[in-house]
C-alpha cells in the first residue's frame, strides 16, 4: 500500500473513531444478582464479584438511596430521579441497616436504616421507582439494592431496566424473587448510553402486598480509553507505518 493511501485510511479510521459516540446506540443487559452481601455494600474487605471496578465497594461512581439515614451522592454523569407516582419512606426499625454510605473500608462499618420507593397502595403495575438521565455517553453497571423492607412481599418480584428517550434498549424482566428475606440483595445491569438517553428501572409487584418497592440504585464503572485516546493512537501507527513505508522502499 503506497503512503497516500495509508494516510486515506488513517483519516477515515480517525473519522469513525471520532463519531462512534455519537452513533453507538444504548445497550442494557443483566449481568445477575448479589445475594450474600447483604448489608455490606460498602464493606471493602468482603469480596464482592460483581463489582464491575473491583475495589468490593458498590457505588464507587455514585448511588442514590431513598428514605432512612443515607446522604446520596449521584454520578457525575447521570441525574436521578423517583418515578411519576411513587412515594419515599423513611424506613423503621424493622427496616434493615445498611453500612453508611459517608464511609468504606473493613468490617465493621457503622450502619444506618434504610427507606423505600415505592408505589402507593393501588399504584401501576409494572412501576418506574427509579429514572436516570445521562449527563455524556457512559458504561456503567447500574445496582438496584431492594430486600430491606419491613414485610418481604414489598420487594417487586422482577426488575427490569429500559430506556424511555433516545431508543429503546430493554434488559427485559429478571426475576427478583429468589431471596426475599429482608436482608438486602442487589440486581446488575450493564448500560451503555449518550448524553440525553433517559432509563427507568421498573418492576412488578408482589400480589401478597399492596404496594412494592426499592431501596434505591448504585453505580460503578471501570475505565475504557475515550475515543480521542483511540483516534491519537491510530494517527501515531498509520504514522509509523508511513515512515517504516518510506524508509524501506
Amino acid at each position: 500500500m503506497s503512503p497516500r493511501r495509508i494516510l486515506a485510511v488513517a483519516l477515515v479510521l480517525t473519522f469513525l473513531l471520532a463519531t462512534s459516540d455519537a452513533i453507538r446506540a444504548a445497550v442494557i443487559t443483566y449481568a445477575g444478582a448479589d445475594l450474600t452481601t447483604n448489608d455490606a455494600w460498602r464493606t471493602n474487605n468482603l469480596v464482592k464479584l460483581l463489582d464491575i471496578d473491583g475495589d468490593n465497594v458498590y457505588g464507587t461512581d455514585g448511588f442514590v438511596l431513598f428514605g432512612g439515614g443515607q446522604a446520596s451522592s449521584a454520578p457525575t454523569y447521570a441525574t436521578v430521579a423517583q418515578g411519576a407516582g411513587t412515594s419515599v419512606f423513611g424506613g423503621n426499625a424493622s427496616y434493615t441497616n445498611f453500612d453508611n454510605a459517608a464511609f468504606t473500608g473493613p468490617a465493621p462499618v457503622a450502619n444506618v436504616v434504610s427507606g423505600v420507593v415505592f408505589n402507593a397502595p393501588g399504584g401501576t403495575n409494572p412501576t418506574d421507582f427509579v429514572t436516570f438521565t445521562l449527563t455524556q455517553p457512559q458504561t456503567f453497571r447500574l445496582g438496584v439494592i431492594t430486600d430491606n423492607a419491613d414485610f418481604a412481599a414489598i420487594s417487586p418480584t422482577t426488575l427490569r431496566v429500559r430506556q424511555t428517550v433516545g431508543g429503546s434498549a430493554d434488559s427485559g424482566y429478571v426475576s427478583a424473587a429468589a431471596d426475599r428475606d429482608r436482608d438486602g440483595d442487589y440486581y446488575f445491569f450493564d448500560v451503555s448510553g449518550q448524553a440525553g438517553d433517559i432509563f427507568a428501572v421498573s418492576g412488578n409487584n408482589d400480589s401478597g402486598f399492596s404496594s412494592n418497592g426499592v431501596y434505591g440504585v448504585t453505580f460503578d464503572s471501570q475505565i475504557v480509553p475515550e475515543s480521542s485516546t483511540l483516534v491519537l493512537l491510530a494517527t501515531g501507527l498509520f504514522g509509523l507505518a508511513i515512515w517504516w513505508r518510506r524508509r524501506w522502499s
